[in-house]
């Protein structure tokens, strides 16, 4: 191994050197404003460095913001040396630390929402635990979340798919501007997603959102009078879909298409996107919920299955003619 760092062109490359003494470690340090060692960082043991930045998390003097992005600092700074060596690709201390702050905020508001998801759990500790409830055996079940900022009239959307296995198989995000409520929010989103559905030939796939009244204007139509140009829009959209189902599903039991839509609410992600598999920031969550062998063995045996509460009245299926 060239013991020459690629970066910088130092003769003896280290550990400590490509964390905390590189041209482009000490930069990226400097944009991240991790206040430094008094006499800097230690040019020979990066025990001694990383003892410092340990101190540094837990000084509350210090913003949460900078605290939770030191330990990406020095992955980033390590995936960028391993960039340089591999793939001879290179990155400004500006873009890398772009970077970092992105991914940190993600696992901030993963772990916020583990909090939120914990003390929910503690208060209902006495009702039944609500889970996902994958589809049956040959169907994909795609899950809608929504989340809506009064202030920016912004709302943020995301579906995901699984399959019987619950498996990821792809999500999508995107950002709506000029939204006034949340219904219009939860309605728009809902089109978004068959139009999707469409656009990637997907069939034989249940449509679960966290709205009575979307779900109830397609289920019994004649008790919703007035939602029935939204009905025919709807339809529109479900008659090129072969096999379909639409059911109501509780909040917690879609809570990842929720944390992925509020990312654009809260976290100020516009940026639309479709991307196989789950979101990393997301992926122990989604592994948390995957089917356990005795749920799996009765939907390959033809049983219909369901875990959690759902109201069996709060569906309907639909058949293209």
């Amino acid at each position: 191994m060239d013991p020459v760092c690629q970066a910088c062109g130092f003769q003896g490359e280290s550990i400590n050197h490509i964390l905390f003494s590189c041209s482009i470690a000490r930069q990226v340090w400097a944009l991240s404003n991790v206040p430094f060692p008094e006499n800097g960082f230690d040019l020979v043991s990066h025990y001694s460095n990383i003892h410092y930045l340990t101190l540094m998390i837990k000084n509350p003097m210090i913003s949460t913001t900078v605290k939770e992005a030191i330990p990406w600092i020095a992955w980033y700074l390590w995936k960028n040396r391993n960039a340089i060596l591999f793939e001879g690709i290179s990155f400004l201390p500006t873009e890398i630390i772009s970077k970092i702050m992105v991914e940190a905020e993600l696992w901030s508001m993963a772990q916020q929402h583990e909090k939120e998801k914990d003390r929910d759990h503690k208060e209902a500790s006495k009702l039944q635990v609500q889970r996902w409830s994958p589809p049956n055996r040959g169907w994909l079940k795609c899950n809608i979340g929504m989340d809506w900022d009064r202030d920016r009239n912004r709302g943020g959307g995301a579906w995901v798919v699984r399959n019987d296995r619950g498996h990821v198989l792809m999500h999508s995000r995107r950002a709506f501007s000029n939204i006034n409520d949340l219904h219009e929010a939860k309605y728009q989103a809902l089109l978004w997603t068959l139009d999707s559905m469409i656009a990637h030939r997907l069939n034989h796939i249940i449509i679960a959102l966290d709205d009575n009244t979307l779900t109830g204007m397609i289920i019994r139509p004649r008790e919703w009078p007035n939602f029935k140009c939204y009905y025919v829009e709807v339809m529109k959209r479900l008659a090129h879909i072969e096999w379909w189902r639409i059911m109501k599903e509780d909040k917690l039991t879609t809570r990842e298409a929720f944390l992925i839509a509020q990312s654009v609410t809260k976290g100020e992600y516009l940026q639309s996107y479709v991307a196989s598999g789950a979101p990393f920031w997301l992926q122990e969550l989604f592994e948390n919920e995957e089917r356990l062998p005795s749920v799996l063995l009765y939907s390959l045996l033809g049983f219909p299955v369901c875990v959690g509460v759902v109201l069996a009245v709060n569906c309907v299926f639909g058949i293209r003619l």
